[in-house]
């Protein structure tokens, strides 16, 4: 950083604390942002998943025209077999290996899951099956799902709280290094205003240097937090769960992580510069 006038002496290890502390504060908030807009995503998947998904359970006799009247049902978007021996396997450590002396297939109801393009479609599609086959019975994803979208719904406040605490600090602090500098320096400016030096012309070096010392500390941040959050998304956005998949940040999220440390600087140098104005004044 250009030394600024003699009267107004560099302090390299203050500004690299203000520049460190800045840059943890943002590294925290950007973090903490892309954990609430994943958790959003999430949500927003769950959401679409719990009026529009459900399993169909159906004797095992009648699987095959249960599955093919589902795939010819209109707003039927998939409708997917369950693996027999997925169920076997799932259910073995309560039936055993025979099902207590009966056969293994006689216990087990088919299982079809089916994904819809509308939820209001249920009913219509709920009727017909129930008129063709002997449905056993219909889940609707939501009787499950609920308590996970009430998680995600608090973790969403978790993250808005984590984002907000940093983002108020931010400001706190910069406007408190502004007075402390300033205070330190009384006697300097008010000998400077004695000469006829103006609040303007007293207040310009302490506002460049700020301008400086939060940038550098906004920039750490950011590249730290998106360093980061880069493998991690990309981590995320492979796995085969549709629930976590959604967690993937979007475009429109990598703007907002983006902007976020550039808009907490702004924060940070518009407190900085009100406290040079506001300690200027009575100093005078």
């Amino acid at each position: 950083m250009t030394p600024g006038p003699a009267w107004f002496p560099t302090e390299a290890r203050g500004d690299r604390a203000l520049a460190a502390l800045l840059a943890m504060l943002v590294f925290v908030a950007i973090v903490a942002t892309a954990f609430g807009l994943g958790v959003a995503g999430s949500a927003r998947t769950l959401d679409r998943q719990q009026g529009a998904r459900l399993t169909v359970q159906v004797p095992a006799a009648v699987a095959g025209r249960a599955l093919g009247l589902l795939r010819a049902t209109p707003g039927v978007v998939r409708a997917t077999p369950v693996d027999p021996a997925t169920l076997r396997r799932l259910l073995r450590p309560w039936l055993g290996e025979d099902g207590a002396g009966l056969p293994i297939a006689a216990l087990i109801p088919a299982m079809i899951d089916v994904d819809l393009d509308d939820a209001a479609a249920l009913p219509a599609i709920e009727r017909r099956l129930r008129g063709a086959v002997a449905v056993i019975r219909i889940d609707r994803a939501d009787r499950w799902l609920a308590p996970v979208a009430g998680l995600l719904r608090r973790l969403q406040w978790v993250a808005a709280a984590l984002v907000l605490l940093p983002a108020a600090a931010i400001p706190v602090i910069a406007g408190r290094a502004m007075r402390h500098a300033l205070l330190r320096r009384h006697d300097a400016i008010a000998v400077i205003h004695a000469l006829g030096a103006t609040d303007r012309q007293l207040a310009a070096p302490f506002r460049w240097r700020i301008v400086g010392t939060v940038l550098a500390g906004a920039a750490i941040g950011g590249i730290g937090a998106l360093a980061i959050l880069v493998p991690v998304d990309a981590a995320v956005a492979t796995l085969g769960s549709d629930l976590i998949a959604g967690a993937a940040l979007a475009p429109r999220d990598w703007a907002v992580l983006a902007v976020l440390p550039v808009a907490l600087a702004a924060l940070a140098i518009a407190a900085a510069w009100r406290a040079v104005a506001a300690m200027l004044g009575r100093l005078a």
